[in-house]
């Protein structure tokens, strides 16, 4: 997802990418929290996008079921307890430890 997100891009530039842009910050975990950690969560969570992360159909309908708020506030915290919690809703099996 970081080597093929153009906004990403404009804002940081990515180690492992050769082109660099100007006017991007570097790489770092402030930049990561700032410009790039919020953009990979709406991604991952955004239902298009399921398929890039998972190849079984089954798998993704549960993935597709599952309530986007919560993911992302899961996704966003870093809480362990906050996430222990959310892990516990789950209801699949296979998702929670795929």
């Amino acid at each position: 997802m970081l080597a093929q997100d153009r906004e990403i891009h404009q804002k940081v530039n990515i180690p492992f990418l050769t082109d660099k842009i100007s006017g991007a910050v570097t790489y770092s975990r402030e930049a990561y929290h700032q410009y790039v950690k919020s953009k990979l969560i709406e991604d991952f969570c955004d239902l298009a996008h399921a398929s890039y992360f998972f190849d079984d159909l089954g798998l993704i309908q549960r993935f597709k079921k599952l309530d986007r708020t919560m993911l992302k506030d899961y996704l966003n915290s870093e809480s362990v307890e906050d996430q222990k919690k959310y892990l516990a809703l789950v209801d699949n099996d296979e998702i929670r430890t795929s």
